[in-house]
Formats: C-alpha cells, sequence, structure tokens
C-alpha cells in the first residue's frame, strides 16, 4: 500500500523537506542551471554501530551493497551508472554509510530504482562474499603502509577507552576474518530501512515530481523499529595520555587529541574558528611558529572533528628530521596558553570569519557538495541554510574564543601520540632547542566592515547554447579569456605562461619546484607576510606555479586580487632567507618521501621511460642538487618565461567580462618584455627491451607501476586512447576490466587501473598500469593483467562496452562545468591545444565517429607489456619464486 506525505519548505534555502509515513525523510533542492542532479542516500548507521566482535561489519556491507540484489545482478549497479554517463560510490563514516549517484537530468530516476531495491532486495553470495572480504582486507593492509593512517588508527583506539568510536571503520583484521554472512544479514535488516535513511536530491529537478517518484520506488517499504544504540559513556580526561609507537619511517610524526562537544553544540563555531587560526594560512599560529619562524615542522594540520557522540580536536604534524618531539610539544603548549590566557586580536578574529565563510561559499558549486552538505546536517541537526551558518559564525566573540580554548584545549588533558623512527628513539631524551623567536608581523590595513552575502544565481553565460567566452588582446600580447558564471558569488583566474615548463637546469632539480614556493613569498612593494595578510584576510587562496598563478576568491574581491596577482608575476623578489627556509623543507620532504612507496615507486619508474628528457628528472631534485639552487636562478627563470607576449589570462566566474579585461589593462598592459626562446625537448622513444626493478620496503603491500612513455595531446588517436582506457582500466565503479578479473573476480587488490591519457600535455605522457596487492597475490595479478591487455589487442572490444564507454564520456561532459576553476583550466586547455570554446559541445560527436576497429587498432599500435617498465615497491623479498 503506497504511503502518505508531508511536504514543508525552508524559505531561507529553498530546499523541500518531505516526510513519508514510512520515516522515510526526503531533502529537495531545486538548481536548475546546469542539467544534472546528484542523488544521496544515507542511512544513520556506520562504524560505531558494530558490536564488538564485528568491527568493519558496516564499511564491508557498504562493499556488498554494489554486488546485486534481486532485481539487478553483479555488476549490473555499476554497468548501467556507465551507460547512461553517469558515476556512483558510497563511504562509511563512525555515524553513518552514504551512497550516492551523480547522473544527468534525463537520468536521475534510475538512481531511485536502484537504491528502493538495494534498501530490500540484496542478495548475499557466499563466494562473492568471500572475494570482497578479501578485497577489504587488501584494502586494510594498504591503510597500515600510511604512516599518518596507521597513526590516527592507534591514537584513536588509545583515545577512547569504552566508545566504538575506537573501532577502525574497516574493522580489525581478526574480526574481518571471523565475519559471516549472517553478521551482514543482521545488520542489513535491522538499519537498512526506510526510517533509518536520508534520501537528498540535488539538482536540474521540479520537487512534486520527485517525491512523487520517491513515493513510487519507496512508499511501499515498511518501517521497522530500530534498536536504540547505547554507548558507554567515556570518563573525562583527568590528565595527559601518551602513546609513543616506534616504526620503520624516516621521519617522526604526532596527533595530539583533545576531546570536545558533540554536534549541535554551539561550542562548535568558536572551535570551526580555532581551528582556522591555528593552522589556515603562512599567517596562522602554529603554521606560523613551528614551519615557518622556528621551522621545526614541514607541515601542520588542525582540524575539529564532531561526531554524534562527542568531539575530537586534532593538531598534527610531520618533524623536520632530528627535532627532539619534546619541542614541539613545549611549543603547541606555549600557543594553546596564549590562547586561552589572552584574548585573540579584533584582526586575527576576522581574518578567521573571513576564511571560514569563504570556504563556506566555495563548498556550495556543485551539485553534490550540496547533497553532501544537506545530508550531513540532516543527519547531525543542523541547518541547512548557509547564511544562518555564516550569521552564527559572525557572531563569535574574541571572548568565545578564549572561553572555548579554556574548556578545551587543555594539552594537560589530552593525547599526545606519537610515531617516531626506531633510530631516533634517544630523541625523547634530547635537550630542548631555542626558546620562541619574536617576529614582528606587519599587518596591512585591509577594511573591516566587509559583509559577504550569499545567493543562488542563473549559473554560466552561454550564447545559442555554446559557453559564451570573451577575448581580448593587450597590445603587449597577452591574450585575456572571460566567461561569466553567476552559479555563485566566487570567481577564479588562471595566468598562464607558455613557455614555462619547469625544466630545471642541470644539477639544479628542484628549481621549479622551489618557484612555485617562492613565487608569492614577496614582491618590490610588499613583503611575503603582508601578501599572506592580505590573501587570508578576504579568504581566497593564492598558489603559485612554474608556469603561472591561480587565485580563487569571493568575487566582490576582483579587483583587489587581480591586483595582488599582476604584482606577484611582475615583480617577484625571491627573499634569500625564504629560499633557505623552503630549501630546508624540501631536505626535509625528501627525507619523509622515502617512507612513500607510491612516491619512490612514481620516481623510479619516470626517471626509467624518459631517460635523459626532462619529465624523468624528480622534480623535488635532491639533497645534493637542491643545494646548488641561488636567488639568481630564480631570477633568470622569472626573468626568461614569465613573458607577456607569451601569457594567457583565463578568468571565471560571478564578474563581468568586460571589467576582467579593463582590470587586466590597467594591472598587466604596461607589462612588457622580450619573449624568450622555447624550451626544446628532446625526443623520447620506447625502449627494445623490458626493465624491472624491485625496490625494498617494509610494508604490508606492493605497489606496482607498469607502463611505457605514451603520446602527445595532439595526437590524433587521443580519443580513441581515452576510450581503450575506460574500457581497459577506467570504467565506473568496476566496470573496465581489469576491475572486473583481477579485483571482483579473483580478489587480488583493493585498487587496480590503467591509465593512457591522464597525463599528456605538449610532451609525451605515459601509459601506466597500477596496481596494490599482497607479495602472496603479486604474480597471479601480473599475469592476469597482462593476459587481459593480450586479450584486448587480439579479440578487441565489445559493442556493449564501447557504447558503455563512449556514453559514460559523453555523459560526463557536463559536469566539468559545475566549477568555475575546472572551467577556467578548460578555457586554457582549449586555447593551448586549439580544441575551440565549442570542444564541450563538439567532444561527443568525435567519440561517436569511433569504432571497434578503431578501439583494437590503438590498443595493438600503442600498448606495449612487452618492452614495458616495471616498479615495484615493498616487501619484495615476500614475493613467491616461479
Amino acid at each position: 500500500m503506497k504511503q502518505s506525505w508531508t511536504t514543508t519548505q525552508d524559505t531561507r534555502t529553498g530546499i523541500h523537506k518531505t516526510k513519508f509515513s514510512n520515516g522515510l525523510e526526503l531533502f529537495v533542492l531545486e538548481k536548475t542551471h546546469l542539467p544534472i542532479a546528484t542523488v544521496m542516500i544515507t542511512y544513520r548507521f556506520g562504524g560505531a554501530h558494530c558490536a564488538p566482535g564485528t568491527t568493519g561489519v558496516a564499511h564491508l556491507l557498504e562493499h556488498l551493497m554494489f554486488k546485486g540484489t534481486k532485481r539487478f545482478a553483479k555488476g549490473e549497479i555499476d554497468s548501467l551508472t556507465q551507460k547512461l554517463g553517469g558515476t556512483n560510490n558510497a563511504f562509511t563514516g563512525n555515524d553513518y554509510t552514504s551512497y550516492f549517484f551523480n547522473f544527468t537530468k534525463d537520468h536521475w530516476e534510475k538512481a531511485l530504482e536502484i537504491e528502493s531495491d538495494r534498501m530490500v532486495n540484496c542478495v548475499w553470495d557466499k563466494k562473492e562474499f568471500l572475494a570482497e572480504k578479501k578485497v577489504v582486507l587488501e584494502e586494510l593492509a594498504s591503510s597500515q603502509d600510511s604512516p599518518y593512517e596507521y597513526l590516527s588508527q592507534e591514537a584513536e583506539m588509545a583515545f577512547y577507552k569504552f566508545h566504538p568510536y575506537r573501532y577502525p571503520i574497516l574493522g580489525w583484521k581478526e574480526d574481518l576474518e571471523k565475519l559471516t554472512i549472517e553478521d551482514i544479514d543482521h545488520y542489513y535488516k535491522t538499519y537498512y530501512v526506510p526510517n533509518n535513511a536520508i534520501l537528498v536530491i540535488v539538482g536540474d529537478v521540479e520537487n512534486q515530481d520527485v517525491v512523487e517518484k520517491v513515493n513510487h520506488y519507496f512508499g511501499s517499504i515498511p518501517s521497522q523499529k530500530i534498536p536504540k544504540p547505547f554507548f558507554r559513556k567515556e570518563m573525562p580526561f583527568k590528565n595527559k595520555k601518551r602513546l609513543d609507537l616506534y616504526s620503520d619511517t624516516e621521519v617522526g610524526r604526532f596527533a595530539f587529541l583533545f576531546p570536545t562537544c558533540s554536534c549541535g553544540s554551539d561550542d562548535e563555531y568558536a572551535l570551526e574558528l580555532i581551528d582556522i587560526l591555528l593552522s589556515t594560512g603562512k599567517t596562522s599560529r602554529l603554521y606560523n611558529r613551528l614551519v615557518l619562524q622556528d621551522r621545526l615542522l614541514q607541515k601542520i594540520s588542525t582540524q575539529s572533528n564532531v561526531h554524534l557522540e562527542g568531539g575530537v580536536f586534532w593538531i598534527s604534524g610531520e618533524l623536520v628530521p632530528d627535532v627532539p618531539p619534546l619541542q614541539i610539544e613545549k611549543i603547541v603548549q606555549e600557543e594553546l596558553e596564549s590562547l586561552r590566557k589572552n584574548k585573540i586580536t579584533e584582526y586575527e578574529l576576522l581574518k578567521s570569519k573571513n576564511i571560514c565563510l569563504s570556504g563556506t561559499i566555495f563548498h556550495q558549486e556543485t551539485a553534490y557538495n550540496l547533497a553532501d552538505w544537506i545530508s550531513q546536517n540532516a543527519i547531525e541537526k543542523y541547518s541547512f541554510c548557509a547564511s544562518e551558518f555564516m550569521e552564527k559564525i559572525q557572531q563569535i566573540t574574541p571572548k568565545d574564543i578564549q572561553e572555548i580554548a579554556q574548556k578545551y584545549l587543555d594539552i594537560e588533558k589530552s593525547l599526545l601520540a606519537w610515531s617516531i623512527p626506531k633510530k631516533n628513539k634517544k630523541l625523547f631524551f634530547k635537550p630542548l632547542k631555542k626558546e620562541k623567536v619574536e617576529t614582528e608581523q606587519k599587518i596591512p590595513s585591509l577594511y573591516k566592515d566587509r559583509k559577504v552575502s550569499f545567493q543562488y544565481g542563473t549559473g554560466v553565460k552561454k550564447n545559442d547554447g555554446i559557453l559564451d567566452v570573451k577575448t581580448y588582446h593587450l597590445e603587449n600580447g597577452i591574450e585575456v579569456m572571460a566567461l561569466e558564471n553567476h552559479t555563485i558569488p566566487i570567481a577564479c583566474m588562471k595566468l598562464y605562461f607558455l613557455d614555462a615548463m619547469g625544466i630545471d637546469p642541470l644539477n639544479k632539480e628542484g628549481m621549479g619546484y622551489l618557484f612555485s614556493s617562492l613565487l608569492t613569498e614577496g614582491t618590490k612593494t610588499l613583503n611575503a607576510q603582508e601578501i599572506s595578510h592580505t590573501m587570508e584576510f578576504l579568504g581566497a587562496n593564492l598558489s603559485g606555479a612554474c608556469n603561472g598563478i591561480t587565485a580563487k576568491f569571493i568575487s566582490q574581491d576582483f579587483e583587489m586580487m587581480f591586483g595582488l596577482m599582476a604584482d606577484i608575476v611582475q615583480n617577484p623578489v625571491f627573499p634569500h632567507a625564504s629560499l633557505e627556509r623552503e630549501k630546508k623543507k624540501l631536505y626535509a620532504k625528501l627525507v619523509s618521501l622515502k617512507d612513500d612507496p607510491h612516491a619512490k615507486g612514481m620516481i623510479a619508474f619516470r626517471k626509467n621511460i624518459y631517460k635523459n628528457h626532462p619529465y624523468g628528472k624528480p622534480a623535488i631534485g635532491t639533497h645534493k642538487s637542491v643545494a646548488n639552487i641561488q636567488v639568481e636562478d630564480l631570477q633568470e627563470y622569472h626573468q626568461k618565461y614569465f613573458i607577456p607576449k607569451r601569457c594567457i589570462l583565463s578568468v571565471v566566474g560571478d564578474i563581468d567580462a568586460e571589467e576582467a579585461y579593463s582590470l587586466a589593462q590597467k594591472y598587466l598592459g604596461s607589462w612588457d618584455k622580450k619573449p624568450g626562446n622555447p624550451f626544446v625537448f628532446n625526443e623520447v622513444a620506447l625502449p627494445k627491451k623490458p626493465y624491472s626493478k624491485y625496490i625494498s620496503m617494509n610494508k604490508e603491500q606492493l605497489i606496482v607501476y607498469m607502463g611505457h612513455i605514451g603520446i602527445r595531446r595532439s595526437n590524433p588517436d587521443y580519443y580513441k586512447l581515452l576510450l581503450l582506457e575506460q574500457i581497459l582500466g577506467q570504467g565506473q565503479g568496476f566496470t573496465d576490466r581489469l576491475s572486473k578479473k583481477i579485483r571482483e573476480e579473483f580478489g587480488l587488490c583493493y585498487s587496480v587501473e590503467c591509465s593512457l591519457t591522464s597525463h599528456i600535455e605538449k610532451e609525451p605522457g605515459f601509459m601506466l598500469s597500477y596496481l596494490a596487492t599482497t607479495p602472496k597475490n603479486y604474480p597471479l595479478a601480473m599475469k592476469i593483467l597482462k593476459e587481459e591487455i593480450a586479450l584486448l589487442q587480439e579479440k578487441g572490444v565489445s559493442d556493449e562496452e564501447l557504447e558503455s564507454a563512449r556514453s559514460y564520456l559523453k555523459g560526463r561532459v557536463v559536469f566539468s562545468l559545475e566549477e568555475s576553476e575546472a572551467l577556467a583550466y578548460y578555457l586554457l586547455y582549449s586555447h593551448l591545444f586549439g580544441l575551440g570554446f565549442d570542444y564541450v559541445n563538439r567532444f561527443p560527436k568525435i567519440l561517436d565517429t569511433i569504432t571497434k576497429e578503431d578501439v583494437q587498432a590503438v590498443a595493438k599500435k600503442y600498448l606495449h607489456p612487452e618492452v614495458a617498465t616495471t616498479i615495484v615497491v615493498g616487501p619484495v623479498e615476500e614475493i613467491p619464486k616461479q
């Protein structure tokens, strides 16, 4: 019997809420500027709901929800999603599990059909259950190889003594191995019911139509009684706890955890601002002290995590080698005590608020982000109104910050967790270094009465269905492209220099990396602090690169950001002190990367396939090459390659195109230099024989890279290779051949993929197959990988595979138009490769011309596993002998 419902609408947000009589809650936000929609269903069931002995069951159940129902066979959910040009995925948290689909407006209803069926008709096949359990165990092993994930997991176990938040979401290995189909079925039937679910739909939909369709699919599913979870309360921290781990790593890492509030507490707003003022941006307290001044850390971050049953404030970071941990504890304690004893300045509070407000607005660009925002707020019982959130942030006072810091951020009532290299155990007893260094901070005079309004606008400006890009040419050669996108009040600018390829001089590898870091470290009129204060006060993002600069900001700050960006690219000074600081950080990063099997593998892979080509050199250099880099090298690079006649400016957002041109003339029009000479690269050829290298690391899994040199973007076979990689190793979900065979059928790894076009630009990219697996599974996984490539070359692809891949790529086009930053890159990309601004309209037609025979031909022409480079990193000694 169909159910009745009641609907209300929030007048501030436009969100419609419908409550069905079976308990299902539906939230709909009509967002019609693009023909897309996100459908997300969230169940109030997560890692914390697992009983002792069944840890990881929520996450394993999430995996098994894709394995088939009475209506949809195994793999059919993913294949349907791909054929309709959509994407799907899921994620499990402590308090809930979410599933989502992104479709064009013509196909979003398919998500309702799938989710309603999954709610009641999932089928548990024993063979599939055992295979997926193997995959999750591979995922668990992979997480243990990450120093940060390992430390975080151990820290949470020590932080919580009783509460199930101490359980890892992936589960404990011994529990996973014992889980049964009966366990899965019990939790599924208990928690996957309509009165325990929240359904959110955002996009080009009409509410009444959505309500009727949701009722059609879900209305007859009955509600049922849900057991109320019993969570044993944690005892308040009475003193400081310690967790000291000694591991086979090269650098120390830490995580300091402080107990805070649950969801819904007004304290959360002040904690959000404390999070920002401690670690967001170069002028934040902990970053400025520990990274810039005392130079003891490579990185520092904080995060306020609130859950339904309590919260945790995290302070985590990575040390420079040979820094004593107690020195870090002492400085963190000093900074927290300062926050507890003294009220922060009005300027610091305003800056933190602006960063928070900008981040909130940036997060409203995509249908997916909005669906996630609504879903989380519904679970955690917050307002859906971004403006209301912003208003509450604005109400926070310096006194509020001080009181919340006093209430929660007492280092004597926290957990201090450390991961220290075994070889450096004595560091804990090393004498402390110098005391705090006081430096003058020059704060610019910025306007304080800065009000940011938020509302949805009309979307991207088009002309007869084609992006309405305005192009202008300055007399000094700069080309300006501007596209108005009035969806929300933000904008993005990219200034790109065609000849600046980041090519490092011989024996000075790492120069391009340092140039990127130092480009925003000062101009002839502004020092580094003034630039950082200006950018951070506005809540803007500004990042330098070896080929230009990118800025993302609230659109009302358009001219100020334009002027700042123009000054930086024309007048950088690269201070010697900043260079020495960044070199020290880079030395530390080089040591840190010794802990990263992915970085080790990729460096070795690129070195072998590119040989003497500049792309074969490590972008971050070596200790020796970095030591050779001087200020004069950076200045020479800037003079040679940052040339207006070889410059493109792309501007997209809630701006006026004519104003963009006017500002370009005002701030960049007088810049005049002679053009330099484009760098001439060596050609890279396929090798004549295969190459293998095995790099030993004390890890759980092997990281494998196999491939060879690829094509340039200008190659006319690019589009055929796009379809080939989609079929072979990039399919939605597990629709591609490698995922189906190696992951789904044999359960040999958690992650496997093949990329043929992802790394190509003006110069050749590389064709790469990647997998992560255990040593015992390595021989079979590699055998299947090579067999699948050979089979594709010999037999070709099916009509169904080709049409599915084609539909997927065509359907994804419209999603590239959601974000201003992606659109700014699209304008650059279209210009660089002569594609035209109507490329997004022509792309589907290009794909329609490609045949099965074309795909098979490029597979034969470009895939050469017989001469591939293979890099294997991890416990290589444990690989079975063949």
